[in-house]
């Protein structure tokens, strides 16, 4: 949880391009072709996946399909979503329905076109044990078809 901490404090002092308000996501922070740009893929992975896990597997697949890290555009949840915003939306409005839900999660999968699950340990997975994350695999299954996701794993 400390990551959340400090990914917090990094967009803190920054204004949101999306509302114009005080507070940005991480991703709000950074500039240059080299650090961001339009996302072709959105991970998917469990809150509880040690930092670890999640940049050994992503460093794995992009060598295993020879992709340049700094033009590799990734959406992932904790980078991209506004902090400040999620919490004050917590305190103020009601939950989404689940149909809501699906709409959100699945617009974000098919503007993107495929997602990357983080399948680690592999005997058990953590994101198996999220309902947040099976209702990402089952909407990109559905939505993006055969080849839609795709399993990621640390080399270890």
């Amino acid at each position: 949880r400390e990551a959340e901490w400090v990914l917090r404090e990094c967009g803190a002092c920054a204004v949101c391009p999306r509302d114009g308000q005080m507070g940005a996501a991480y991703i709000d922070t950074l500039s240059g072709e080299d650090n961001v740009g339009a996302a072709t893929h959105m991970l998917s992975y469990s809150s509880d996946q040690p930092v670890c896990d999640i940049v050994d597997s992503l460093v794995a697949w992009s060598e295993q399909h020879s992709l340049n890290p700094r033009r590799t555009y990734i959406w992932v949840f904790g980078l991209c979503e506004n902090p400040h915003r999620v919490h004050c939306r917590r305190r103020r409005e009601r939950r989404p329905t689940p149909s809501e839900l699906a709409q959100l999660i699945g617009g974000r999968i098919t503007s993107t076109g495929k997602v990357l699950a983080v399948a680690a340990p592999l005997r058990a997975p953590l994101l198996a044990a999220r309902s947040w994350c099976l209702l990402e695999l089952h909407l990109a299954s559905a939505l993006l078809g055969r080849g839609g996701v795709e399993l990621l794993a640390p080399p270890r």
